[in-house]
């Protein structure tokens, strides 16, 4: 048993699940949060600044994303090392990750070097091209700390019991962002007012801040500073983070796109309900934080366990992660039922008669989408279980079908030819989310008990 004779109860498995998931989950909103200053501060430029600087944001993001995605593999390889109690390997696991974070921020700075060509090249009104590329070239320069502040540390600190210092720096950061924000757009004494390119600059600074803090702990900090000793890198070792990571990313990829196309798509036929699309996406994207958070708390613990050949504790840990997501995801879906108006206000003004078409579009999309928070929660999980036990390949052909071979084509089917519009694109999403989140929650119970049946036999 490698050493390990904990015999852990539900109280431990829950007490370890809920001390990874709640720092998680309060950074990626701290994360959100920068985000929607971003948007406040540069709303009070005009809508053209506003759309210039979201887009590039969200173009930037949305690769982060997948990021995110590739370097999940490191959390699998280092908690499934520290299971097996072989600790002295994780400084080559950090070293090889730190080399593929820095890698990684090559394409991405090239992407954003090149966005004004590439939004022309897919028929972007020249001057938002134009106004998004002038805010890529600044944002471009936060790429390194994205990679090595926000990837780099997310998969490894939860991984070694560091989750508390990603919440930390996360809350500062946030409060840093909007300082800076408010300083480059505007101007502060020697600082000259930058205008919508100022808030770039706050982004990638925020970002770049980010990463010095969070090296500065894992490198320095006696709690940590056994991991990052002796570093060196080993190409077999990113293969290996690749291997996994890469089909995470891919899933990643798929779930956002079909959001983003299902947007674009409502904007073509439906353009007076594309507000309300967005107001409803924004309030799930929200709620999400918490079943993402606990999908990377079963990762990091499933992982730990199925290194320490406790298959047991896999299936243990695993079913609790599942249940807890679903027991949260029923709660937010009765919020999203009993009182939608409440959150649609933090969007709109909800007493103007202008905003009534598009409150009474958010209410139904609302309804909607409370009845596939419970397996957009549940198919995130079971994704983070899988990929402790190593299979992600798999769970990335059974989201993409459940999105593109079902959300997609029922939602546009429903939206054009039985002219539902959002509703039955959002009827659509519900449909393939829950055919993915069963998928995936089955073949995680049959793959932990082949685990099981493998090493009670051994």
């Amino acid at each position: 048993m490698n050493g390990i004779v904990e015999n852990p109860t539900i109280k431990t498995h829950t007490r370890d699940l809920i001390a990874i998931t709640v720092p998680i989950a309060l950074s990626l909103l701290a994360q959100k949060v920068v985000n929607v200053t971003d948007a406040i501060m540069l709303g009070g430029l005009g809508p053209k600044e506003l759309g210039a600087g979201v887009l590039a944001t969200t173009v930037f993001f949305t690769i982060m994303t997948l990021m995110h995605g590739v370097m999940s593999g490191l959390t699998v390889l280092l908690s499934h090392t520290r299971g097996s109690g072989k600790n002295g390997e994780i400084p080559q696991l950090y070293g090889s990750a730190l080399l593929l974070a820095i890698l990684l921020s090559i394409p991405l700075f090239i992407v954003m070097s090149n966005l004004e060509s590439i939004l022309l090249f897919a028929g972007t009104e020249p001057e938002l091209a134009r106004n998004t590329g002038h805010s890529a070239a600044v944002l471009r320069w936060g790429a390194p700390g994205a990679l090595l502040g926000l990837s780099l540390m997310r998969a490894f600190l939860p991984a070694v019991g560091g989750a508390r210092a990603l919440l930390v720096v996360s809350v500062v950061v946030m409060l840093t962002n909007a300082v800076l924000n408010h300083a480059f757009i505007y101007g502060f004494w020697l600082l000259p007012a930058m205008g919508f390119i100022g808030s770039a600059a706050a982004t990638s600074t925020t970002m770049t801040i980010t990463a010095i803090c969070l090296l500065w702990i894992v490198h320095r900090s006696r709690r940590y500073r056994t991991f990052t000793q002796g570093l060196n890198a080993d190409f077999t070792v990113i293969r290996q983070i690749l291997n996994i990571g890469f089909p995470v990313s891919v899933t990643l990829g798929v779930e956002a796109v079909v959001f983003l196309v299902a947007g674009l798509s409502l904007s073509s036929f439906d353009p007076a309900a594309l507000p309300a699309h967005q107001i409803a996406f924004s309030v799930v994207d929200t709620i999400f934080a918490v079943p993402l958070a606990l999908a990377n708390a079963a990762n990091v613990r499933l992982s730990y366990w199925s290194g320490a050949e406790r298959p047991a504790e896999v299936r243990k840990a695993g079913a609790l992660a599942l249940s807890m997501g679903a027991v949260f995801m029923l709660c937010a879906s009765a919020i999203l039922w009993l009182v939608p108006e409440k959150l649609i206000g933090f969007y709109v003004n909800t007493s103007l008669n202008s905003n009534h078409e598009t409150i009474k579009t958010a209410v139904t999309l609302l309804g909607i989408a409370s009845l596939f928070m419970l397996g957009d929660g549940v198919q995130s999980i079971a994704s983070g279980c899988l990929r402790a036990i190593k299979d992600t390949k798999t769970p990335m052909v059974l989201s993409t079908i459940g999105y593109w071979g079902i959300a997609f084509p029922l939602g546009q089917w429903l939206a054009h030819y039985l002219n539902m519009g959002a509703k039955g694109i959002w009827i659509g999403l519900a449909t393939g989310i829950s055919v993915s989140a069963m998928l995936l929650t089955i073949r995680f119970f049959i793959l932990s008990r082949r685990f099981f049946l493998k090493i009670s036999y051994v």
